[in-house]
């Protein structure tokens, strides 16, 4: 429920300067977390942003390249 307000209060502008975290089987409002799945989310949180950072060098050499 709470990712489909995320995606309706999200502006358009903001889409590219977001970063996405797949939380896999925990929910957002999940709050009593294991130490493993405290553990999970950081490494998968890492990983997207790794994604994202090499997702948006890409598309800035993109938008330099001549049309």
């Amino acid at each position: 429920m709470s990712e489909m307000a995320n995606k309706t209060h999200l502006h358009k502008n903001d889409w590219s300067r977001t970063i996405f975290i797949d939380t896999g089987k925990i929910q957002t409002t999940q709050f009593n977390l294991t130490t493993e799945e405290i553990q999970d989310l950081v490494q998968r949180g890492k990983e997207y942003t790794v994604k994202y950072f090499d997702w948006r060098k890409t598309d800035e050499k993109l938008s330099l390249l001549p049309s």
